[in-house]
């Protein structure tokens, strides 16, 4: 019972690790795109009045 709580308390915190990174990089890669959005509706707006 011993070995059983430690391989599953092992399992639940690689998967709570794993859960935690792809959150994070989600959300680093949604602020990657709204930075790049708003910089490319930005740059159009100045190229495009001159």
């Amino acid at each position: 019972m011993n070995k059983r709580s430690l391989a599953s308390r092992i399992k639940n915190e690689y998967l709570g690790k794993a859960y935690a990174t792809i959150c994070g990089l989600f959300i680093i890669v949604l602020t990657l795109s709204i930075i790049f959005f708003i910089a490319s509706k930005g740059l159009s707006t100045f190229i495009k009045d001159g």
